[in-house]
Formats: C-alpha cells, structure tokens, sequence
C-alpha cells in the first residue's frame, strides 16, 4: 500500500510505501520542495516626506507573507518662492520654498518692508532702480522677489512701462 504527499512550498514530496504484513515504510520519487512563489510588492502603508512605508507580498501556493519596508521619499521642494505673508509699507513679509507632498518650508527668508520705487533693494530710490526696472520690462532683467512689489508703483500687479515712467516721475519730484 501507499500514500502520496505532494510537495509544498517549504516540504518535499514523496511516495510512502508500506509492507501489509510488517509495517515497513520506505520513501520513493522524492520531489523537493517547490520553494515560494512570490507575487508583486503591494504597498501597506504609503512613505512620506520623512517617514518609511511599508509593502507586502505573498506567495501564490500557501499563505505565506513578506514584509518589506519602502524608503521615506524626501522632501520635493519648489524652485520657485512663494510670498507667505506679504510686505506692506510698515512691516516685513516672508517667503519661502514649499515641499508639494507636505506642509514643510525651506529658505525662509524675509521679504523687507515696502520701499516704493526701490527696485534693487539697496534701500535707495534712484537712477540704478530706474534702469533695472527698464531691463525687466524689456525682459532683459528679473526683479528680486522680495522687492517686485516695490516696482509695482501703479499697484497693477504687473511691473510694466508705466511703472517705469511713474518711477521717472517720482525721482524727478513731479
């Protein structure tokens, strides 16, 4: 007589014989162990900026699970800045560079106070923020974040020819 045990993922497989009239038992066609068959990682938990995250994957022939842990994705931060608290005539504003995926903040930097026609920020109103505020109508120049609201004299939220003029206007006093 005989009984067939098929193989598994950890066990061999074999073919048991036993003699009817002793008992004896030996083991024949001897299969090893098939081994896991995995299937794809899923994700458990999703990583964050700072925080790991977690996967799981099972085998497709018994119940057997691996865990694994995926690696915490950084922070993306923007290139741009973006003004968080605007500047006014009488106090200082704030911007800073933010992560998409979170609420975190880089390069925090303070915006100064309102200085109309101070183009450059040197503190001054003069010639040199005339001329730099000609490059950047003609897009030959950038202004500097922090103080493009000073550029802006007709508050139209573009800096444009006009502003260039009124700044002409406000050196020469009429």
């Amino acid at each position: 007589e005989y009984k067939v045990a098929e193989a598994t993922c950890e066990a061999d497989g074999y073919t048991r014989y036993t003699c009817t009239r002793c008992g004896d038992t030996y083991d024949d066609n001897l299969e090893p162990a098939l081994g896991h068959d995995m299937g794809e990682w899923k994700t458990a938990k999703e990583p964050t900026c700072t925080d790991k995250g977690t996967k799981i994957r099972y085998c497709s022939r018994c119940d057997y699970s691996e865990d694994g842990t995926v690696d915490p994705l950084g922070h993306d931060f923007a290139e741009e800045f973006t003004e968080d608290v605007a500047p006014t005539e009488t106090t200082t504003g704030i911007m800073s560079r933010h992560c998409s995926r979170c609420s975190e903040v880089t390069d925090v930097t303070e915006i100064p106070k309102i200085l109309l026609g101070d183009v450059n920020g040197d503190g001054a109103v003069n010639m040199k923020d005339i001329l730099l505020l000609r490059k950047a109508v003609a897009g030959m120049a950038t202004i500097d974040l922090r103080y493009r609201r000073n550029a802006d004299l007709d508050f139209s939220g573009d800096v444009t020819m006009k502003d260039v003029l009124q700044l002409r206007r406000m050196i020469a006093g009429t």
